[in-house]
């Protein structure tokens, strides 16, 4: 009854810290939005296929639930973490202040070199797929460097928002493009019709590619 009480106090304290900052007040629809996004809009979709490829349907799916498992316990640990401390807003520098102040810089390198990792690998997305798709849209063909100037603009911009609201839209758009890629896929799979024939009129590899049998 003590632990749950003592649960209870924590919470609320927390609670009350982010109603006097106005801080924290996402709709249930926008973090789910956005977090759908970080799981299904990233670069791991693009990665899984190779994965999955090299290591099979069994031992892949096998992976996919153990780190899935490890992240969502992760999350709860954070946001157990920020509750008990109390503060608002919580980072992860309040957290590691709280419980190892000898090691804050440490664990603030570390997220850093991480988040700088991901947003690096979505600039080189960016980079590698916008040019193209402009041009098929009409645009006039930009460098790679532009692309990713643009990119960066864009999204630094969104990351000055206050809450995860502001990113609602971005994530449903970045989700409706998920889905309808998972739609052209199975269509290229079970080809209705020639239009869905990947290499048009020719016979599989495409051009000059090379099959490996697995």
């Amino acid at each position: 009854l003590s632990v749950a009480s003592g649960s209870s106090t924590a919470s609320s304290v927390f609670e009350s810290a982010k109603l006097a900052k106005e801080l924290g007040f996402a709709s249930a629809q926008s973090g789910i939005l956005v977090l759908a996004n970080t799981v299904l809009g990233g670069s791991g979709l693009l990665a899984m296929p190779s994965a999955l490829a090299k290591s099979g349907y069994a031992l892949g799916m096998l992976f996919m639930v153990f780190f899935a498992f490890c992240s969502a316990f992760g999350c709860h640990l954070l946001q157990c973490s920020a509750r008990r401390i109390g503060q608002a807003p919580c980072s992860f520098y309040s957290v590691s202040n709280a419980v190892a102040p000898r090691w804050t810089w440490l664990i603030d390198s570390a997220v850093m070199v991480k988040c700088f990792g991901v947003a690096t690998s979505y600039l080189i997305i960016v980079g590698d797929l916008a040019p193209p798709a402009l041009v098929f849209f009409g645009f006039r063909q930009f460098h790679r460097w532009e692309v990713i100037l643009i990119g960066f603009a864009v999204a630094g911009s969104l990351a000055c928002c206050r809450n995860l609201s502001g990113l609602k839209f971005t994530a449903a758009g970045s989700l409706l493009i998920v889905t309808w890629t998972v739609v052209l896929i199975i269509l290229f799979v079970i080809q209705p019709s020639k239009t869905f024939q990947p290499c048009g009129h020719q016979e599989l590899p495409c051009g000059d590619a090379e099959v490996k049998a697995v």
